[in-house]
C-alpha cells in the first residue's frame, strides 16, 4: 500500500494498518499545507512515483501521464522519486515527526545523501560515497537485498518501519532505525553485504512455542495412555 501512490484529499487508508497511524495522520496535517514546490518533492522523498488525482494539479516537478475524463481521474508522475533501496552516506537525528517532513519537503535536502533517523548515529557525508544495492528477493515476509558500498552508510528500504520486522547483515541481526519517518534503515559497513528483512511478529514465536509445547503434551499422553493399556493386557 505505501508504495501505489497519494490520494489527493484523501485523508485515510480504508482501515489498512500498512503504515503506523500516528506518522501518517502527521504526514496528512503536514501535507496539506505545504505549497507544491515543497509538497512534490517530499512525496519524491518518500518513494512516492505516480499521483492519482480527482482534479488537475498545481504544475511543480510533476508530468501529466494522462487524463481519464471518463472518471474524471488525472495521472501524474514526479520526476524525481527515491528508488525502493537505496544507501546513504550521512544522517540526521529527528524525532519530531513534522519536522522530520518539513526537513524531507526543503529544498537543501537531498535524500539521496542524507537519511533522518530516530535515534542519535554517527554517521557523516564521506567525498565521493559510491554504493549500490537491489532487491534480489522480494516477498511477503521477507526482503532478501545486495548491497555495495566503498566507505560506512546506511541502507534505506522503502517499505513501512512496522513492528515484527528484523534485519540480518550476512547473516547477523542488527537494529532497524525509522527512517524518513516511515522506511527501514539499516547501517551498514564499508564492503558487499547480504541484508535481508523477515517478518518475525513476537506473536508468531508466541503462537509457535505453544504448538509446540501442544504438541509435546499430546504425545506424552499418547504414550501414557499406550503404556496403561499395555499394562492391562499383561495383567489380564
Amino acid at each position: 500500500v505505501p508504495n501505489i501512490g497519494v490520494f489527493y484529499d484523501v485523508d485515510y487508508m480504508q482501515e489498512i494498518d500498512a503504515l503506523s497511524r500516528t506518522p501518517y495522520d502527521v504526514f496528512l496535517k503536514t501535507a496539506k499545507n505545504l505549497p507544491p514546490g515543497k509538497f512534490y518533492p517530499l512525496l519524491g522523498a518518500l518513494n512516492v512515483k505516480y499521483i492519482s488525482s480527482f482534479s488537475p494539479l498545481p504544475d511543480g516537478d510533476i508530468e501529466l501521464v494522462r487524463h481519464f475524463p471518463e472518471y474524471p481521474l488525472w495521472l501524474y508522475e514526479l520526476e524525481q522519486a527515491v528508488p525502493r533501496v537505496y544507501v546513504v552516506s550521512a544522517a540526521e537525528h529527528e524525532t519530531d515527526h513534522g519536522k522530520t517532513l518539513e526537513r524531507l519537503a526543503s529544498k537543501d535536502f537531498d535524500p539521496l545523501v542524507t537519511v533522518l533517523v530516530d535515534e542519535p548515529m554517527s554517521l557523516s557525508n564521506t567525498a565521493g560515497f559510491q554504493a549500490e544495492a537491489q532487491i534480489l528477493e522480494y516477498e511477503n515476509h521477507q526482503v532478501n537485498i545486495q548491497a555495495s558500498l566503498d566507505s560506512p552508510g546506511i541502507l534505506v528500504l522503502a517499505d513501512s518501519f512496522y513492528p515484527g520486522w528484523n534485519a540480518y547483515v550476512n547473516g547477523r541481526q542488527e537494529k532497524i532505525y525509522r527512517a524518513n519517518l516511515f522506511f527501514r534503515g539499516v547501517p551498514l559497513s564499508a564492503g558487499t553485504h547480504t541484508v535481508q528483512f523477515r517478518y518475525e511478529p513476537r506473536s508468531f514465536a508466541i503462537g509457535r512455542g505453544v504448538s509446540i509445547i501442544t504438541l509435546l503434551f499430546i504425545v506424552a499422553i499418547s504414550i501414557l495412555l499406550y503404556l496403561r493399556k499395555h499394562r492391562q493386557n499383561l495383567t489380564a
